[in-house]
């Protein structure tokens, strides 16, 4: 589109149907200018080839009927010819643009290339008068500027002074000390007829304020700095200012309180009792510790809520279960587990029977926190009874987190990639500053109202899931804690049986066994388990034991005596019903064995007594009368001699020395029948008896 002289414009087709807006099509304008071309003397639709593209067809604006004009929403003349002047006002606006820009990079291209290459020729300069920074971050800095100031001089001529004042405040990695534009150019003009000679004079204000801080306001300043309310920067001084009056020292400002209390040394050495946090991340040394060589060389113990509630037993409260764990660390397997609704004595001693009783292998050493667990009668006796097998139970040091690092590790592991699998999950805690660190509440909401809370037994079973998953998954190129765990030598494991784990982890109490029967009363119901075997049972009829019972399984227990020693494992007895109207085919099988067992314990007591008693065969001994005993001393005093003489006359019985040794074979019986040769040679008729079951219809 352009104007030819100042009445008329022409157009291409193309730029004549963008005009219209589509209204105009490009097949149309062509027949109007054909059927125009074909008459002569036509005063429309004149058109004319463009001489700089003799493709296009040029159309004169000023021949297009007024009809068109109006059918297609055209603007008149004077209107394009409007448009065409504001359209090449802009084109030389963004010229002028272009070109300012173009410039403005230039300038961008020195200043950078100042900061980036010509600096170096300066550095020398200032390196002399910082010869302590080992950094030299002071060098670079006042050597970068020393240098762009130079380039702004060097561009004066060529630049205003507000493009350079620009570019210098725009310039990063410089000291910037000239932010009026005006100071600005008066400088560049000085430096102009004088060149620069240093950005930094090694001169200063002196500073008065730390001149007026003496030891005792360091000492008042460390005092309240270490209180345990925390008192900001502001209070301290306030509260140094009052001090001050009143001893009559020097009253220092708020910035030398918070410059002194900024200084590193300062800081450091006062957050041990200001920001115990900061001084175990920053300040406290780092303790590095190698992994276990072999499993079961070290477990960790440690405890912390899960990230999902739950109803309780009686499912009226929505709580949180703790999750206790012991973890070998060698694996990083979680040999044991236990979810309870606190972290008490009974979750511990739960995760701790799991985690010997599944492989049952007692471990070298075990690590845990100084929880209240561990003040209890039953932690410190399982912790002696496990030291006298071999396995140590130690507390970590207090206030030492980071020695069990590799379980806390693990809860956060846990809670972020499998708990978060699951709905319910509350998030991290209120203290995690990570991103993705917390759920939506609006979500958590949707579901307790959509699905409710999950019961205490649904989150026992999601947990226990999640860790069986832990223990046999492996992270990328590793393997899975189970595969390792199982793969690794054990050399400094201690095996138990089932009668360790039971003295270690069960119930015991002080029962007197009879009838071969120990009888056990928990909650008010009783329970009875047989000795089955009959050479235990006859050294602990009649004594006390030590029971061992679990109230979780009381299909057995486990019998000791009272020093320690270990007898026995006892079954549960099965009773029978006494009528024989209600007894089963198993009630009458049960009788007929009990009766057998108790036949069996006669003749094993029997076969005790003859094996015995069997080495004496065929010996004649002579037995002591108790008679002749108890009669021994007093026959040879002769005071009982004149009293017996006195009996034999006044009963006519002579008395001889044979009392209590006479044979009764020669005694008459009276009750005893004299048998004739045929019955004494008689066969008797042996009729063998037998147990009749009747079955009722």
């Amino acid at each position: 589109m352009r104007i030819e002289g100042y009445k008329d414009i022409v157009l291409s087709i193309e730029e004549l149907v963008e005009l219209s807006e589509g209204n105009l099509s490009a097949k149309n304008i062509k027949f109007y200018c054909h059927r125009a071309a074909a008459k002569q003397n036509s005063t429309v639709w004149l058109s004319q080839p463009d001489p700089t593209d003799g493709r296009k067809i040029l159309i004169s604006y000023k021949s297009i009927p007024k009809t068109t004009i109006e059918k297609y929403g055209l603007p008149s003349i004077d209107t394009l010819k409007e448009l065409v002047r504001q359209e090449r006002a802009l084109e030389q606006e963004g010229q002028k643009q272009l070109t300012l820009e173009f410039a403005q990079g230039r300038l961008q291209d020195c200043i950078n290339h100042a900061l980036n290459e010509d600096f170096v020729k300066y550095c020398k300069v200032y390196d002399k008068l910082f010869p302590k920074y080992k950094d030299r971050s002071k060098v670079l800095l006042f050597a970068k500027t020393h240098s762009v100031l130079q380039c702004c001089i060097d561009l004066k001529p060529r630049y205003t002074i507000a493009e350079l004042h620009s570019a210098y405040l725009r310039a990063p990695g410089i000291k910037i000390t000239l932010k009026n534009q005006l100071k600005f150019g008066q400088r560049l003009k000085e430096w102009q007829t004088s060149p620069i000679q240093l950005i930094h004079k090694a001169k200063g204000k002196p500073k008065t304020e730390i001149r007026k801080m003496s030891d005792w306001h360091i000492a008042v300043i460390r005092d309240l700095y270490a209180h345990p309310n925390k008192l900001t920067n502001r209070i301290i001084h306030n509260m140094l200012t009052d001090e001050c009056l009143q001893q009559g020292k020097t009253v220092v400002s708020l910035g030398s309180v918070e410059k002194y209390l900024a200084r590193p040394e300062v800081k450091n050495a006062l957050s041990i009792s200001r920001d115990k946090d900061y001084y175990r991340r920053v300040v406290q040394p780092y303790t590095r510790r190698k992994a276990p060589l072999y499993a079961g060389d070290l477990y960790y113990a440690d405890g912390s809520p899960i990230q999902m509630t739950c109803l309780n037993e009686a499912q009226n409260k929505e709580i949180r279960l703790n999750l206790f764990v012991v973890m070998d660390v060698n694996s990083k397997k979680i040999v044991g587990f236990d979810l309870a609704e606190s972290e008490d004595k009974f979750n511990w001693m739960a995760a701790f029977k799991m985690a010997f009783g599944v492989q049952m292998l007692l471990p070298f050493e075990v690590m845990y926190d100084n929880a209240s667990a561990t003040k209890t009668a039953e932690f410190k006796a399982l912790k002696e009874a496990l030291m006298l097998k071999g396995c140590t139970l130690n507390p970590t040091t207090k206030g030492e987190p980071k020695q069990k690092a590799d379980v806390e590790r693990w809860f956060n592991t846990f809670q972020s990639e499998y708990q978060r699998c699951v709905d319910g999950y509350i998030g991290e805690g209120i203290r995690s500053k990570r991103q993705n660190g917390h759920t939506d509440v609006e979500h958590l909401a949707y579901l307790r109202k959509t699905k409710g809370v999950p019961t205490k037994s649904e989150t026992i079973e999601i947990i226990s899931q999640l860790i069986a998953a832990y223990n046999a998954n492996g992270r990328e190129k590793k393997v899975s804690p189970n595969q390792k765990f199982a793969e690794s030598e054990r050399p400094n494991v201690v095996p138990i049986d089932a009668a360790d784990l039971a003295l270690l982890f069960n119930h015991s109490r002080k029962i007197k066994v009879s009838n071969s029967e120990v009888k056990l009363t928990i909650r008010h119901n009783e329970y009875y388990y047989e000795v089955y075997e009959h050479t235990a049972a006859l050294k602990i009829d009649g004594t006390s034991v030590m029971v061992y019972y679990d109230e979780t399984d009381l299909s057995g227990v486990h019998i000791c005596d009272l020093d320690g020693g270990y007898l026995c494992y006892c079954r549960q007895k099965v009773q029978f019903h006494k009528a024989k109207a209600n007894q089963t085919e198993a009630d009458v099988h049960q009788i007929i064995k009990q009766t057998k067992h108790n036949e069996a314990k006669k003749n094993v007591a029997k076969g005790i007594n003859n094996e015995l008693v069997a080495p004496l065969a065929g010996l004649e001994l002579q037995t002591l009368n108790p008679l002749n005993a108890a009669l021994k001393d007093s026959r040879n005093d002769a005071e009982t001699q004149a009293y017996l003489n006195w009996v034999q006359q006044a009963t006519g019985i002579k008395f001889t020395d044979k009392i209590g040794n006479v044979d009764f074979n020669d005694r008459p019986n009276p009750n005893k029948k004299t048998k004739t040769i045929q019955e004494k040679h008689a066969k008797k008729n042996i009729v063998a008896a037998t147990l009749t079951v009747i079955e009722r219809p």
